[in-house]
C-alpha cells in the first residue's frame, strides 16, 4: 500500500468518526460515545445554533446558560450531582434546580440530566466536578422534571437522556430507549458515597428530601 492509498484511508476513517448516523430506534445500535473532550460530543461554542436552541426548547422554557465549575467541597465527585448540591443546601442554604447539561455534534443535540446550586440571590452555581475536565458546560434549568424513587423504595426514576434525532429522542447508556425514563436500582458504591456525606442515601437521590 502506498502512502496516498494510506491517506485516502485514514481520510475515509476520519470522515466516519465525525458523522452522527441516523440511529433506527428498532435496533439496540450503540450511539456515539456520550463522554466529551476528544470524541463526538462537546460543550457547544457561542453563538449557540438555531438547531440547539429549538432542541432546548422542546425541553423547557428556560434559557440555557454556560457554567464553570466551582468547588465548593473537595469531597464532591463526578456522577454525583444530586447528592452533591443535596449535601450542599442541607449546610448552606439555597436551594437545587434540576436541568440538563447540554452537548453537541454534527448534527446531533445530547441533554443529560443534572443538577446545580441556586444561592439565595438567585445565582446558579455547578459545584460538581466534570468527568472529563470541561471548564464550561451549557445548562438548561428545568422547572418541571424531577427524580423519583421506585415503588420498591430501592431504586430510582431517571430521566432519560434526550437528543434532537428522528425517532430516536431517548437514550441510555448511548442506546436507544423507549420512554422518558428509566428505572436505576441505586448502585453500592453511590450508596457508600453518599454515607461518606452523611446524607440518607434515597433522600439525596431523588426530591423527596426537599
Amino acid at each position: 500500500m502506498d502512502q496516498r492509498q494510506r491517506q485516502r484511508q485514514q481520510a475515509e476513517k476520519t470522515r466516519k468518526r465525525n458523522i452522527v448516523a441516523k440511529v433506527n430506534p428498532t435496533r439496540n445500535t450503540a450511539l456515539p460515545t456520550r463522554h466529551k473532550l476528544g470524541n463526538f460530543l462537546t460543550t457547544p461554542r457561542e453563538p449557540l445554533s438555531a438547531r440547539l436552541l429549538k432542541h432546548c426548547a422542546t425541553i423547557s422554557p428556560e434559557q440555557p446558560v454556560f457554567l464553570p465549575f466551582t468547588q465548593f467541597d473537595p469531597r464532591y465527585i463526578a456522577g454525583q450531582c444530586h447528592a452533591n448540591v443535596f449535601h450542599y443546601v442541607r449546610g448552606h442554604g439555597g436551594r437545587r434546580v434540576n436541568g440538563w447539561m447540554i452537548w453537541e455534534s454534527i448534527g446531533m443535540d445530547d441533554a443529560e440530566f443534572h443538577s446545580v446550586w441556586q444561592s439565595s440571590d438567585g445565582t446558579l452555581i455547578d459545584i460538581t466536578p466534570r468527568k472529563d475536565k470541561e471548564k464550561l458546560v451549557l445548562f438548561l434549568p428545568d422547572p418541571v422534571t424531577r427524580l423519583r424513587l421506585g415503588r420498591d423504595g430501592d431504586s430510582q426514576i431517571q430521566p432519560t437522556n434526550r437528543t434532537n434525532l428522528p425517532g430516536l429522542p431517548y437514550t441510555v447508556g448511548n442506546s436507544p430507549w423507549a420512554t422518558s425514563t428509566a428505572v436505576n436500582r441505586v448502585e453500592p458504591k453511590s450508596r457508600a458515597y453518599v454515607a461518606s456525606l452523611g446524607l440518607d442515601t434515597f433522600a439525596a437521590c431523588s426530591e423527596e428530601g426537599f
